[in-house]
This record gives C-alpha cells, structure tokens and sequence, in this order.
C-alpha cells in the first residue's frame, strides 16, 4: 500500500470516528446529502431514512459504482467482507422504500439527475 491510500483510509477512518462520536442530532439530517446519510445510518446504526432499514445493518447496495462518493465506496468495500447472503438492494430497490413524500427520496433522486447532468 502506498503513503497516500494509508493517508486517505486513515482520514475516512477519522471521519467515521468523529460521525459516531458526535453525530448530529436528527433535526439537521434533512441537510445531510444523500450518501452521508446512508455512512452515517452504518456508523450509528439509527434509520435515518424512515425507510425501516438501516443501511450497513439490514441492507447493502449490491454494488457501488465509481459515481458514488470514494467514503461511500469504501464503506461497501469494508462492509462487504463479512456481509454473506445478507440482504443487498440495487439503487432503485432502495428509493422505493421511501415513502413518496420523503424529503430523502427526493434527494436521492435529485442526486441521481445531478450525476446525469455531469455533478457528483
């Protein structure tokens, strides 16, 4: 491994860390993007969502491709290697269970426009 891929698996380790330590409360979660949501659902094991599954505990994407975000990546990477048979959602498995009315819905689907329109 070089100096640089310990240097970025440390800092994500850190923020993991700190997220757990001090997550914030659930009043600013509807401000969190779409991903950080799901990360901060796997470090605290809370359903931020409302969707009744708590992503990196009941549920984990059954890929994750390189346009989600290098911490959500990792996260899979991570949480993959003792995941078995568990359950594993596509993208769009997972946005359906969100209500329709969900604030989080819309920011997944928003986020997902976004990547069509060249963001990330």
């Amino acid at each position: 491994m070089t100096d640089d891929l310990l240097r970025q698996i440390i800092e994500r380790l850190d923020t993991l860390i700190e997220l757990q330590r001090n997550p914030p409360n659930l009043v600013n979660h509807q401000f969190l993007p779409w991903p950080m949501m799901l990360i901060q659902e796997s470090t605290t094991g809370e359903d931020i969502d409302g969707n009744g599954l708590r992503y990196g505990f009941d549920f984990i994407f059954n890929q994750t491709p390189a346009s989600h975000p290098s911490m959500m990546q990792f996260m899979h990477e991570e949480l993959l290697r003792g995941w078995g048979s568990k359950k594993r959602l596509t993208f769009v498995e997972y946005v359906k269970t969100l209500a329709d009315d969900s604030p989080y819905r819309q920011k997944a689907i928003d986020w997902v426009k976004g990547l069509k329109n060249g963001g990330q």
